[in-house]
């Protein structure tokens, strides 16, 4: 017989309604199995969508799993810091509670509440390789006197992105990414922040 999920909608990282970056939380994920909930962040086809499970280990409020629309993520923040939220509003966290960890891919994030402010801390960020700067302006539609040093250079925190450093304000609003041959993962943009999810797979396809 089929089952039915409950699910939220909330915007992280804005004070209204309609704004920010949508997030698709299921409170209680137990029973889906993992295609299914690919499958399911795939037809929600927002930025993330997670999934909070049981955890592995008493020391975690939970375990949450992240999907992009087409892979899942081992780590990611506007999911994080949007789920902590719905565990707190649903009980699961209990009010009043201001420390607690969460179970993700990488591992446990610890997730502090401030005066109402919930907040993460991000886990250790390592150094990747680093590119052409005028490969990398290329790409963006730039000449490779809009770029500022340091060298353009993946970053990750689980998941790697590409940080290219630009001269000013008026480079970025000219940067437009060229997009053949370049993977992504079905989120073109995260609306609210503006940051390109296929600038960082540019290492994938060079």
């Amino acid at each position: 017989m089929p089952r039915s999920f409950r699910y939220r909608v909330i915007d992280v990282f804005t004070e209204h309604h309609l704004e920010g970056n949508p997030l698709a939380v299921f409170p209680d994920a137990s029973g889906i199995d993992d295609v299914t909930m690919q499958r399911i962040a795939r037809e929600l086809n927002l930025s993330e969508t997670t999934f909070v499970l049981p955890p592995a280990t008493s020391e975690c409020a939970a375990r949450v799993r992240i999907f992009m629309p087409k892979n899942e993520m081992r780590f990611a923040g506007h999911p994080t810091i949007g789920t902590s939220f719905v565990l707190i509003d649903e009980g699961i966290v209990p009010k009043g509670c201001d420390t607690f960890l969460l179970e993700e891919k990488i591992g446990p994030v610890p997730v502090r509440v401030e005066a109402g402010i919930i907040w993460l801390t991000t886990p250790p960020i390592n150094d990747g390789r680093v590119f052409d700067s005028a490969l990398c302006a290329q790409a963006l539609g730039l000449d490779p006197s809009d770029l500022l040093g340091p060298a353009p250079q993946l970053l990750s925190a689980g998941n790697p992105n590409l940080f290219i450093a630009l001269r000013d304000r008026a480079a970025v609003d000219k940067a437009n990414l060229e997009l053949s041959g370049v993977p992504e993962f079905g989120v073109v943009e995260d609306p609210a922040t503006g940051r390109d999810r296929t600038a960082r797979r540019l290492h994938d396809a060079k």
